[in-house]
C-alpha cells in the first residue's frame, strides 16, 4: 500500500523553508463528490482539504425516504474509533458504525438544513505505532443543499443482457464474507410503481443478506428467477433482505418483490462471482504480463458446459468494459464451446493475440471457441458499438519460454535461472529488489534494470509545517539512476529527528537506526508535491518550552531485498540545528514569505 501511495497519494502539507531565502510550497486539496436526491432536495458532498487524514473522502450519500440515509466517511489510515468526531456547520452531530477507517452520518443530522452549502469536519486521532506517535488528523468537506432538479423516467430494460453492466458499480458488502466484496451489480427496473432500493449486503439474524428496502410496503413473497425464496428472506417492514446464496452465480439473476399490497417490485442482480481455483487447481504463474497491469487476478472460469479439463482462467483486473459469464455451448452456434463475454454495445470484431474471431458473435455477446487460446497468456479485444473491450485469459495447459533482461540487453536463462551482475546497489524487477551477484528464477519474462547511484541529502535548513499537526519539518532528496526503484515498495525511506544538545553529549555515535539515545524515526508516506525522491519528516506538538530548543535530523533509506534481507543507507550530511522560533522568526521578518493570513497566527505563536 505504501508504494502505491508513494506513486499516486504525494501527501503536502504547506510550510515554509528557509534556506539562504524562504520558499513557500502550497497545500494541494483533492476534489471529489457524492450526490444524492430526495425529498425535493439535491444533496452533495465535496472532498475538500485533509490534514494529515491520508486517503480522507466521502464513500458514500445515499438518502432513501424522509428518515432512512447517510453519508459515508472513509479514509487509508487507523485511527482510534472513540476519537472520531463529525461536525456539520461548527455543530457536533451523531455517528454510528464507526471503525478505525470510516463513519456514518445519520440522515437525521444534516435533514433539517436549509438550502446553502455547510462545512463538514471530521477530526480523530491515529494509532500510534512503534514508530510513530499517535497525532490529531482532519478531514474537510463540504455538504451543498440545493433544489432538485426535474428528472425524466429512464428508458426500460427489460433484456438483462442489454444492460450496461460496466457502467454500474459493485454492490458494497457490510458483512465480513469477503466472497461478497466485487462480486454483484444492480439494476433496477424503472416501471417499478414504487421506488424500489438495492444497498449492499448485510448480516441480518445471521444471515448475509442483499438490503433491498422500497417505499410500498412489506415484502408477501420473493421470487429470484421464478423460485419462490420467501421462507429464506428477512423482512423488517418494508425492508427486505435476500439471502446472496439464492443468487446464482455467473449469470443474471431477475428478483421479484410482491408487496402485502400486491404491487410487483423487480431487480436484475448480476452476480459476477465463479467459484475461486483452490490451491490445487491455481493456475501457474504468469509467463507474461500485459504492460498496462500492475498484477493479475485469476479467476477460473465458470462452466455452463463441460469440457475435459478446465484450464481457463480470465484476469478479473484486466477486465476493461466486459463482462465474463462462463465457458458454454451457447444455442445460436452450437459447434462453439467458448468462454462467453458480454459487452455494452453490439459487437462488431474480437481478436486474440491478433487473430481475428471469424464467429460465435452475436448481438452484444460472444462466446470465443477455447481453441483460440494458444498461449500461456492470451490477449483478447473486442471492438463493439461506440468502444473496445479487453481482456487476459490464461491457459494453463499452455508452457510459454520465459526470458529475461539486464538493462535492456538479452541474457541468457539456464535452466530456468539467471545470475546478477555487480551493480553496487543490486537491480530492480517487478516491485522487487535483488542482490548483485544473487541468482534468480525466471519464472516470467523478467526485465531487471541496475541501481547504480543512491544518494541522499539533507536540505540546509528547516521550514515550519503550518497545516494540521504544526512543528519542525526537514527536507530530504534522494538522486538515483533508477528512480523506478526508488518510487517502489521495495526502497523505504524516513528520517531521524533529535535535538543538538542530545546528539552534541558525544559518545553517542552517528544518529542512525541504531542511535542508542532518544529519537525519532519519521517513515516517509508520501513524496513531497508529486515529485518522486523528495520527502520531509516532522517533530510535531512541540512543547512551549522547547521552542528555543534546537534540532538536527537525518534521512536514510532502506533497500528491502527479495530475499528476505535488507541494507539501509544514510544522507553523508546532517540537516543543520534549527529552533522553531528561529525559523519562525525570518518568516516573520520575511513579511510571512506569503504565506496565507490565515495561518500567520500558528507562526506568531512560535515566534514569541
Amino acid at each position: 500500500m505504501k508504494g502505491q501511495l508513494k506513486k499516486l497519494v504525494a501527501i503536502v502539507s504547506a510550510f515554509a523553508m528557509i534556506m539562504c531565502s524562504i520558499t513557500i510550497y502550497n497545500h494541494v486539496s483533492v476534489e471529489a463528490s457524492a450526490t444524492a436526491s430526495q425529498n425535493g432536495k439535491k444533496y452533495e458532498v465535496i472532498d475538500g482539504q485533509n490534514e494529515g487524514f491520508t486517503g480522507f473522502t466521502c464513500n458514500g450519500l445515499q438518502v432513501l425516504n424522509d428518515v432512512d440515509g447517510h453519508i459515508g466517511f472513509a479514509w487509508g489510515i487507523d485511527v482510534e474509533v472513540s476519537s472520531i468526531k463529525v461536525q456539520i456547520n461548527g455543530a457536533d452531530v451523531a455517528t454510528y458504525n464507526g471503525n478505525a477507517k470510516g463513519i456514518f452520518v445519520p440522515y437525521s443530522a444534516f435533514k433539517e438544513l436549509a438550502n446553502g452549502e455547510y462545512p463538514i469536519v471530521v477530526t480523530a486521532t491515529t494509532t500510534a505505532t512503534e514508530t510513530q506517535e499517535a497525532t490529531e488528523v482532519k478531514g474537510n468537506a463540504t455538504l451543498k443543499i440545493s433544489a432538485a432538479e426535474e428528472t425524466t423516467t429512464a428508458e426500460e430494460i427489460t433484456d438483462p443482457e442489454k444492460v450496461d453492466w460496466n457502467s454500474r458499480g459493485w454492490i458494497g458488502n457490510g458483512t465480513t464474507d469477503t466472497t461478497l466484496t466485487d462480486r454483484f451489480k444492480a439494476y433496477v427496473l424503472p416501471s417499478n410503481p414504487k421506488t424500489l432500493e438495492v444497498i449492499n449486503f448485510q448480516n441480518k439474524n445471521g444471515v448475509d443478506a442483499l438490503y433491498m428496502p422500497n417505499n410500498e410496503s412489506p415484502a408477501k413473497t420473493v421470487t429470484v428467477n421464478g423460485t419462490d425464496i420467501t421462507a429464506k428472506c428477512v423482512t423488517d417492514g418494508a425492508q427486505t433482505f435476500v439471502p446472496g446464496s439464492a443468487l446464482k452465480a455467473a449469470t443474471y439473476n431477475e428478483v421479484v418483490i410482491t408487496t402485502v399490497n400486491n404491487v410487483v417490485l423487480k431487480a436484475f442482480i448480476y452476480n459476477n462471482k465463479v467459484e475461486e481455483p483452490s490451491e490445487t487447481e491455481s493456475p501457474e504463474t504468469p509467463t507474461t504480463k500485459d504492460a498496462t497491469a500492475d498484477d493479475y487476478e485469476w479467476v477460473k472460469f465458470g462452466l455452463g458446459a463441460a469440457v475435459p479439463d478446465n484450464t481457463y482462467y480470465y484476469d478479473k483486473k484486466s477486465l476493461t468494459n466486459i463482462s465474463v459469464v462462463n465457458i458454454q455451448v451457447p444455442g445460436y452456434a452450437p459447434e462453439i464451446t467458448g468462454s462467453y463475454v458480454n459487452a455494452p454495445a453490439g459487437v462488431l470484431s474480437v481478436k486474440v493475440n491478433g487473430v481475428a474471431v471469424d464467429k460465435g458473435i452475436q448481438g452484444a455477446g460472444v462466446c470465443i471457441d477455447l481453441s483460440y487460446y494458444t498461449k500461456n497468456i492470451n490477449e483478447v479485444v473486442i471492438e463493439y458499438a461506440g468502444g473496445t473491450g479487453k481482456m487476459l485469459v490464461k491457459n494453463a495447459s499452455v508452457k510459454d519460454v520465459a526470458s529475461a533482461t539486464i538493462d535492456g540487453e538479452a541474457v541468457t536463462v539456464t535452466n530456468g535461472k539467471i545470475t546478477l551482475g555487480d551493480a553496487q546497489y543490486g537491480y530492480y524487477c517487478n516491485g522487487k529488489m535483488y542482490k548483485a551477484g544473487s541468482e534468480v528464477e525466471v519464472t516470467e519474462d523478467m526485465a531487471f534494470t541496475s541501481v547504480k547511484e543512491l544518494n541522499i541529502t539533507m536540505a540546509p535548513g528547516a521550514g515550519i509545517r503550518y497545516i494540521g499537526d504544526s512543528g519542525l519539518r526537514f527536507q530530504a532528496t534522494i538522486t538515483s539512476d533508477n528512480m523506478d526503484a526508488v518510487a517502489s515498495d521495495a526502497i523505504t525511506e524516513g528520517t531521524l529527528i533529535t535535538t543538538s544538545d542530545i546528539y552534541n553529549e558525544g559518545k553517542n555515535g552517528e544518529l542512525d537506526l541504531t542511535y542508542a539515545k532518544t529519537k525519532l524515526n519519521i517513515v516517509n508516506s508520501g513524496w513531497f508535491n508529486n515529485q518522486t525522491g523528495v520527502y520531509c519528516g516532522s517533530v510535531c506538538k512541540i512543547a512551549e518550552s522547547n521552542y528555543k530548543r534546537e534540532f538536527v535530523a537525518r534521512a536514510y533509506v532502506t533497500i528491502n531485498y527479495a530475499d528476505g534481507t535488507s541494507d539501509t543507507f544514510y544522507s553523508n550530511n546532517m540537516a543543520p540545528s534549527r529552533s522553531i522560533q528561529k525559523v519562525a522568526q525570518l518568516l516573520i521578518e520575511d513579511n510571512y514569505g506569503g504565506i496565507s493570513e490565515e495561518y500567520h497566527s500558528v507562526i506568531d505563536s512560535f515566534a514569541k
